[in-house]
């Protein structure tokens, strides 16, 4: 998905690592990062595959994970881009309060960084979508790719999932990164956790008009609102002040104990074997972005003590091409006759790793030309590291 989470969800500015005094070694390039982006847009592309195959069922354990690996893979990029995203100006703030953002630069790394691959996956996607319609693809009409265009498809219903359905996140991310600003002004009047408290009412109360006041696609719009999921963005906010602040609080050991990273992992996937309604609420959906959170704190406080992958490292670099184009890699196996119907136990494995090799041609020749030049160094060093 990024973007800068994904999206490269964020440009890390260098590997080496700071010293300062606190619980944890604050670290200006968090190896842990680039995995879980990776591991997060695979998870989205094994979801879509599963269920192209009819395996993702909600209805047995493991069907249910399946199906579940989507809605993981998705929130933990939101909560990865809010971290990522106010990384380097929490940086900033912890060693001057009275910083202030260039904005003109943040709005023209942020359109470079996602603007141009995301275009060039639009374009693709509307023109495949004149020979194949999937799940996942449909034919662009021209409001529809207008709306793509400036990234208000996700305020129509019809528009939604139009073209590349996995673009509605795209969207809404774009959404984040304009009202970062207006995030900023609450924390500072308010405190990261309580502007954290204080966006997740929000989101409740939207999600929870829309479903008891609206019917089709104006709830479905409604309820996918970026101000319903903003508080996710700004849980990875609140982390990165924890992060760089390298103290711990009352509460920061279920972060750094040695049993918090495979608790939150399997809390995490665990959250989708129960689907628990309350007042047209779905708990698992609006607790699994705690639980990403927390696994991302995790892995960060606890860095020195995990080891780096450079394989998993390098798929993380290219997770914003492997989002966006897997439905195109989809779309162009099921033109071959009977690809559709091969069991699943061969389908799916396949449409897996073809997505991912496409993502990778994919970013070679397009994404990689819009990273920085500091996330084009640390992708070469990944790859010599692993070699």
């Amino acid at each position: 998905m990024q973007s800068d989470t994904f999206p490269s969800l964020l440009d890390n500015q260098s590997s080496s690592t700071l010293a300062q005094p606190g619980e944890w070694s604050v670290r200006s390039w968090i190896h842990t990062i680039d995995p879980l982006r990776g591991i997060a847009a695979v998870a989205v592309v094994v979801t879509h595959a599963s269920t192209a195959w009819r395996v993702a069922d909600p209805t047995s354990p493991f069907r249910a994970t399946l199906f579940w690996l989507g809605a993981w893979g998705v929130t933990l990029f939101f909560v990865l881009s809010g971290f990522c995203i106010h990384l380097p100006n929490a940086r900033k703030f912890q060693n001057d309060p009275k910083h202030e953002i260039d904005w003109q630069r943040f709005a023209y790394r942020r359109a470079r960084r996602l603007l141009p691959t995301h275009y060039a996956a639009l374009i693709l996607s509307a023109f495949l979508a004149l020979f194949i319609q999937t799940d996942l693809l449909t034919p662009a009409t021209p409001g529809s790719f207008v709306a793509h265009l400036f990234m208000v498809h996700v305020w129509y219903a019809p528009y939604f999932y139009s073209i590349n359905a996995v673009f509605w996140s795209i969207a809404v991310e774009c959404h984040f990164y304009a009202c970062y600003p207006v995030y900023l002004v609450l924390r500072k009047r308010f405190g990261a956790g309580v502007t954290t408290f204080i966006l997740l009412l929000l989101g409740l109360t939207i999600f929870f008009v829309a479903s008891v006041a609206l019917q089709g696609g104006s709830k479905l719009a409604l309820q996918n609102l970026f101000l319903v999921s903003w508080w996710q963005w700004a849980l990875g906010a609140a982390l990165a002040d924890i992060y760089v602040a390298g103290k711990s609080l009352k509460w920061t050991w279920v972060l750094t104990s040695g049993w918090s990273v495979p608790f939150w992992c399997l809390g995490s996937l665990s959250l989708g074997l129960a689907d628990i309604t309350v007042a047209h609420l779905h708990i698992n959906r609006w607790l699994l972005p705690v639980f990403c959170a927390g696994l991302l704190g995790s892995l960060a406080l606890r860095e020195g003590s995990t080891k780096a992958s450079p394989a998993l490292s390098y798929l993380g670099k290219f997770s914003y091409s492997i989002y966006l184009t897997h439905p195109i890699a989809f779309g162009l196996l099921f033109m071959l006759p009977g690809f559709r119907g091969a069991p699943a136990a061969i389908g799916v494995p396949l449409v897996v790793i073809a997505a991912i090799s496409a993502a990778w041609l994919f970013y070679l020749l397009i994404e990689r030309h819009f990273l920085s030049p500091s996330a084009r160094w640390q992708s070469q060093a990944i790859v010599n590291s692993g070699t």
